[in-house]
């Protein structure tokens, strides 16, 4: 299945729902930084859910090597800001 009516993360995660209602287990395919959030942004939607995450293996050697720190920074300070707004 694949969902394309989202303009980002959380509207995937929100417009993929239906097709998880059922699912027995999630597996997240993306690059490291983004499975990480959509599997917060699928705790904060539905934790009911969020219970069938397996953890897929997000890291593969070299895999944006060159842009990991800028990519690792970006997210400590997405994570920083969520978390001050409450």
């Amino acid at each position: 299945m694949l969902e394309e009516e989202s303009k980002n993360t959380w509207e995937n995660v929100a417009m993929s729902l239906p097709f998880l209602e059922d699912a027995q287990s999630i597996v997240i395919a993306s690059n490291t930084f983004h499975a990480r959030r959509v599997r917060s942004y699928l705790q904060k939607q539905r934790p009911d859910l969020a219970l069938a995450l397996l953890r897929g293996r997000d890291s593969i050697p070299g895999e944006l090597a060159p842009i990991k720190p800028v990519l690792a920074l970006y997210e400590w300070r997405r994570a920083r800001k969520a978390r001050s707004q409450g």
